[in-house]
């Protein structure tokens, strides 16, 4: 086995600690040293979150989307606000879309389309008001 040794040649290992450790070479990680890398919000990180929101992706859904746990995408909402405005502009346009959807089909007879159309005008009521 190796060892370091110290500058005064007497042969003894250097505990790690006392190792001198070099953090400049790595400024974006000082914070996580010794530990894994933080994972990077991609550039495209907004669009695709709306994308996949309109599409009716959940959040864990979007995050697995972006090979990423809860945690760490809860990370990136708290870093960046926009990426959950954008999820929201994704959730609200897929409820325009089912909204207009459950419409055309309740105009055509559909009574379950009716009683769910009654139900999502409750619900983004609710949401707005409370």
């Amino acid at each position: 086995m190796i060892h370091a040794t110290d500058d005064q040649g007497d042969g003894l290992p250097v505990a790690a600690a006392d190792r001198p450790q070099d953090v400049s070479a790595a400024p974006a990680l000082a914070r996580n040293v010794g530990g894994r890398p933080r994972k990077v919000m991609p550039a495209d990180a907004e669009k695709r979150a709306e994308k996949l929101a309109a599409e009716g992706s959940s959040l864990r859904g979007i995050a697995t989307a972006f090979g990423v746990g809860k945690d760490v995408f809860n990370r990136w909402i708290e870093e960046r606000p926009e990426l959950l405005e954008a999820i929201n502009r994704g959730q609200e346009s897929e409820r325009h879309v089912l909204h207009s959807n459950l419409v055309t089909a309740a105009k055509k007879g559909n009574i379950v389309a009716v009683a769910a159309d009654n139900y999502l005008e409750r619900s983004a009521t609710t949401i707005v008001s409370g």
